[in-house]
């Protein structure tokens, strides 16, 4: 609907510009879809495109309205947007002459009508440039020195190495980069500041900026001289979308929105990866007398991959978000939910899901795999978090079992911690305390070691019960 709006704008504006004639250029991507439409209207000595850029970049503008000018019809890489002419059309004129996120077919007929009618008034004074080729001349030299000095000092310099065609084709991507770097410096937070007549936050922003364009640099004198209190109309309120965008773009009215949603998808989904932990714990754990990871406080930890898999439900769940808190402005989020999240946005979190959800899995089932289960005739030692085999040891194996009283922390701080240590023959330590709290320990764990007959000893730490074995 934006696209036909725009189609429409044109047919129902392009008489009033006395062009000789007129048509539409529209360029696709390599997956067919269409990437933008230019309305060009060819005059004796420039032409003059009304551009619509369908997505843009995956974070910046999108939806955009613009206007090209070319003043040598040869050209074909090189074009000025108004900002650029300005120091030669009217270097008083800071109209806004660039609309991005888009959001409607209302909107775009709106700002279509507007873009139109201040470019008409520029014509003559385009005209009275185009018809001279000084002018024409001094206009592009001055556009590649900025696009040089801004952006690539290279960027015309073509490769000695590489053939005509192919020198063509890396410079039309190099502009094609340096046309989207400009569109993100005016769908900027400054420039819409400026725009809305904030000119101190505007200025401050702009003034933070190592270089700036030619005209940021008059915009920004342009706006110390406004006396305080007044206010220079460069766009009617309802017209500057890149405010509203930017405010859409960032979503901040909707993050405690996608927050309790987080919170209630892992509310329903932890019970199911609970269920999941438990299952593949009796799977791997099977005939155990005994298993660290059955408890609780052990399963708790399975909250980290539900948390991260609430994510995505949060994402799909928008549009019902949207309805039940948005019931007053339902359509108008629904209108910027298409600009953000587009069908190849969709996709990618498609594959999202997959990856989110294996990975879960994946997590999951490691964490159920680790810890230490005790059997009849042996104990598994499970303590790295990628071993799901571990490694088994019988009972013979272990010299001793030492209750310690406490340990030391990192600042040399004692910490009234006791618990079981197991040591092995060939020397290696299992201290309990990193698997299960002592007193589930000594309920669960030291009868099933006492009834193999090994040796029980006592120590403050464990460092004291080091000398001790052999």
């Amino acid at each position: 609907m934006i696209i036909s709006e725009f189609y429409s704008g044109f047919e129902s504006l392009n008489p009033s510009f006395n062009a000789v004639s007129c048509e539409y250029i529209c360029e696709y991507d390599k997956k067919s879809r269409l990437k933008e439409i230019s309305a060009r209207m060819y005059f004796n000595q420039f032409n003059i495109d009304f551009a619509y850029i369908v997505k843009g970049l995956a974070v910046g503008p999108r939806s955009t309205l613009e206007c090209r000018i070319w003043l040598n019809k040869s050209e074909k890489l090189l074009y000025f947007t108004p900002y650029d002419l300005m120091f030669m059309l009217d270097p008083g004129n800071f109209k806004c002459y660039f609309y991005t996120f888009i959001e409607s077919a209302e909107k775009m007929g709106l700002c279509f009508n507007n873009l139109a009618a201040d470019v008409k008034e520029l014509l003559p004074k385009i005209a009275e440039i185009a018809e001279d080729p000084e002018k024409v001349q001094q206009a592009y030299n001055t556009l590649k020195t900025n696009i040089s000095y801004y952006f690539d000092n290279n960027i015309f310099e073509p490769d000695s190495q590489l053939d005509p065609e192919t020198n063509e084709l890396v410079l039309k991507s190099n502009l094609q980069y340096y046309y989207q770097w400009v569109r993100l410096r005016f769908a900027s937070k400054c420039y819409s500041d400026f725009l809305s007549g904030d000119y101190r936050k505007a200025i401050r922003k702009y003034s933070r900026y190592k270089k700036r364009l030619d005209y940021e640099d008059r915009l920004l004198q342009f706006m110390k001289s406004i006396p305080d209190g007044q206010k220079y109309q460069a766009v009617i309120p309802e017209l500057n979308t890149i405010k509203q965008g930017l405010k859409e773009q960032t979503r901040i009215s909707e993050a405690f929105i996608i927050y309790i949603s987080w919170i209630v998808n892992t509310i329903f989904l932890f019970p199911l990866f609970l269920g999941l932990y438990y299952l593949l714990l009796y799977i791997s754990t099977r005939g155990a007398l005994y298993s660290t990871g059955i408890e609780l406080y052990n399963s708790m930890l399975v909250l980290l991959p539900t948390i991260i898999t609430s994510i995505v439900p949060s994402y799909f769940s928008r549009k019902l978000l949207y309805r039940i808190f948005f019931r007053k402005n339902y359509r108008k989020k629904l209108e910027y939910d298409a600009l953000f999240n587009g069908k190849s946005e969709a996709k990618l979190m498609k594959v999202f899901v997959y990856i989110i959800f294996l990975a879960s899995l994946t997590v999951t089932a490691l964490l159920a795999s680790t810890g230490i289960s005790f059997y009849s005739n042996r104990f598994v030692d499970k303590s790295n978090f990628f071993d799901i085999k571990g490694t088994s040891y019988s009972y013979d194996s272990l010299d001793s079992v030492w209750l310690i009283k406490g340990r030391y922390n990192g600042f040399n701080e004692w910490l009234d911690n006791p618990s079981y240590v197991l040591v092995l023959k060939d020397g290696k330590t299992i201290d309990l305390y990193d698997y299960i709290e002592h007193s589930d320990s000594e309920k669960k764990i030291i009868p099933i070691l006492k009834k193999q007959n090994i040796p029980f000893f006592g120590a403050k730490t464990i460092e004291d019960i080091k000398p001790q074995y052999g």
